[in-house]
């Protein structure tokens, strides 16, 4: 890590916009999920009916900010009326946000970053991805198992993407006392946006 990402007033300053920017929005769910996924597949489709019925139900839709199903979550949040939010990072390979954004936040640094969708989420959806979205949802199981942060649902969909993962998650780390059964409690397996709410509304998000 360079020097640069250990500047205090850089951090400070990241956090500080995020606060300005974000702390009106209400209830608001963090949508995480592949840049790699092409517009025209199903997948794409299905996120922005999924954010397009959340949105609707009056709560405001967190991205990553970039393409595929980032573009999908916020072009979905557009459309059902609340607001639709991209949190940004300069990446070697960065493209330009998606231009369906409503309030745009740029980071230099990921913790910071994943410090804000923490911080203003009821809630997290994820879809297929790759290791940007394996971070972002180990960090957040991490942060509520150590109970640095409230137990909020986190839901995964995408049929059987998450199978082996979860079989994992039970068959080793738990069997062998890593992990505890409550750690995976958060865990809740979704396929259509009715069932999104359905959580969210159980859960009191």
């Amino acid at each position: 890590m360079t020097a640069s990402h250990w500047d205090i007033d850089g951090i400070s300053q990241e956090l500080l916009e995020a606060e300005r920017a974000l702390s009106s929005i209400g209830p608001a769910v963090s949508m995480f999920g592949s840049s790699r996924i092409s517009p025209d597949e199903e997948l794409c489709e299905r996120a922005f009916k999924l954010a397009r019925v959340v949105s609707a139900a009056g709560y405001a839709v967190i991205t990553g900010g970039g393409p595929g199903l980032m573009d999908s979550f916020n072009r979905g949040a557009q459309a059902g009326g609340s607001a639709s939010v991209g949190l940004g990072i300069r990446l070697p390979f960065e493209t330009k946000p998606n231009p369906h954004i409503d309030i745009y936040l740029h980071f230099e640094r990921f913790f910071t970053r994943k410090a804000v969708f923490v911080r203003y989420s009821s809630a997290f959806v994820v879809m297929p991805g790759g290791l940007g979205t394996l971070d972002e949802i180990f960090e957040v199981l991490c942060l509520m198992s150590t109970r640095k942060t409230d137990r909020v649902p986190v839901i995964l969909m995408g049929g059987g993407y998450w199978d082996d993962l979860l079989r994992w998650l039970e068959e080793t780390p738990l069997r062998r006392g890593m992990i505890e059964p409550e750690h995976l409690s958060v865990l809740h397996r979704a396929e259509t946006a009715d069932e999104v709410l359905e959580i969210l509304v159980r859960a009191g998000a």
